[in-house]
């Protein structure tokens, strides 16, 4: 996963990221497009939304620009999954459209907060904007995000406490006039849908579409557990955080971590589908993408490619030295694997 919200990532160097995905046989490109910080998307239908909330005109992605990224991934095997985290994580939305998110009240006041989940506004300027981004991203998944959503705004706005008495239902039913009314939107349009864990945890009672996958990145031994028991597919990536930064060769914590280390029976470990390694950006950019990337996730890459009997860090050592220098070779910048080295 590439966050490009948090520090823009150019096309160019996204495409030599995707190349060196393939060389290592990673077959998904999550693109975490926008966030709180920037919504570099240059979209037709709301050409204010990057006007407004991109950090400059040039640090944006265009329709065409999209479609190449897409292209280029397909053509070496790897699918690309969009991802406009909602409802959370819109504060570059308020740049250009402050009406579609919540006013805090009380000891919030002056903030803004989640989208607001009683305007059918929001759920209409919603549909339109993902119907342009269906016809940009072919794959059959879409991402909904619905990560670290804090309903205390909410709580705090007045409008929301009237919608809520005038329907007799009460502050636990926030979320879920969101999610359903959002979730059966993303489906009528065709798509598939992964959630950051607390989707599905926090909000037990939603009825996900069948298929709907869970991306755990936090407390993966009970969120596992807990999800895995109700038969829901999950994808780890707790283990695989790349933008925390490190020295030596950190690669051996990412080949160490086990997505099936949960105390579940083989049917619930059936469920745990991949693993995913996240790249956030707030210290990550243009110019250091690449090496925090690579090797480290060549680690991950044959640890998710290999039965768990055949595992050895030790062999793997001198492996990944090679691949490293493989990789350098291609065009890919890679920092060093082990230290001192060829490459």
């Amino acid at each position: 996963m590439l966050d490009s919200a948090r520090h823009f990532v150019s096309k160019a160097k996204i495409l030599q990221l995707i190349e060196g995905m393939a060389y290592n046989k990673l077959n998904v490109f999550h693109w975490h497009m926008t966030d709180d910080s920037a919504f570099p998307y240059s979209s037709s239908v709301f050409p204010e939304l990057s006007a407004k909330g991109a950090y400059r005109p040039e640090l944006t992605y265009s329709k065409a620009d999209v479609k190449e990224v897409v292209k280029f991934a397909r053509a070496r095997g790897i699918r690309v999954v969009p991802e406009f985290d909602t409802p959370a994580h819109t504060a570059s939305w308020a740049a250009s459209h402050p009406e579609l998110l919540t006013k805090c009240e009380g000891e919030f006041q002056g903030q803004l907060g989640p989208l607001n989940p009683t305007k059918e506004s929001t759920f209409n300027f919603l549909h339109k904007f993902f119907s342009e981004i269906k016809f940009l991203f072919p794959d059959k998944f879409l991402h909904l995000g619905v990560d670290e959503v804090d309903s205390a705004c909410w709580e705090s706005n007045a409008d929301i406490q009237a919608y809520l008495m005038a329907h007799g239902l009460d502050n636990g039913d926030l979320p879920y006039l969101y999610l359903e009314r959002f979730s059966a939107n993303i489906s009528a349009m065709g798509w598939k849908q992964m959630v950051w864990q607390e989707a599905m945890i926090e909000n037990s009672y939603m009825d996900w579409p069948v298929g709907t996958i869970a991306q755990i990145w936090f407390d993966y031994k009970n969120a596992a557990a807990t999800l895995t028991k109700k038969r829901q597919d999950v994808v780890r990536s707790d283990g695989w955080y790349l933008y925390v930064l490190d020295t030596g060769a950190d690669w051996e914590k990412f080949y160490n971590v086990e997505p099936t280390n949960f105390n579940g029976n083989k049917s619930q470990k059936s469920h745990v589908i991949g693993g995913e390694a996240c790249l956030w950006s707030e210290w990550i950019n243009e110019h250091n993408v690449l090496p925090t990337t690579f090797p480290r996730v060549s680690a991950l890459a044959e640890r998710l490619w290999s039965p768990l009997e055949q595992l050895d860090a030790e062999k793997a050592r001198l492996r990944l030295e090679e691949h490293n220098c493989r990789m350098i070779g291609r065009g890919i910048e890679a920092r060093p694997a082990n230290g001192f080295g060829m490459c």
